[in-house]
């Protein structure tokens, strides 16, 4: 079975970089009764976001604190 961490901003950040353009995690929203939804990486102004349908941008500014992403995708108790 495949262990499966939280990414490190640093992780998180080389994906997004990578040559898999717009790579696909899953974030876990810790704000909202830690929903996870799956979203797509980028970089914008040399930050990484997660961006999950058109409205909705995790920043890396706030990773940590508001949210954490995942290769794979998390049990709810993860």
């Amino acid at each position: 079975m495949i262990e499966n961490k939280p990414l490190t901003y640093d992780e998180l950040f080389k994906l997004a970089e990578s040559e898999e353009y717009g790579c696909h995690i899953w974030v876990k929203d810790l704000t909202h009764s830690y929903d996870i939804v799956a979203c797509i990486t980028d970089i914008y102004f040399e930050e990484v976001v997660a961006i999950w349908a058109v409205e909705q941008w995790y920043r890396g500014i706030e990773y940590g604190e508001t949210w954490v992403a995942y290769r794979y995708k998390p049990d709810k108790e993860s």
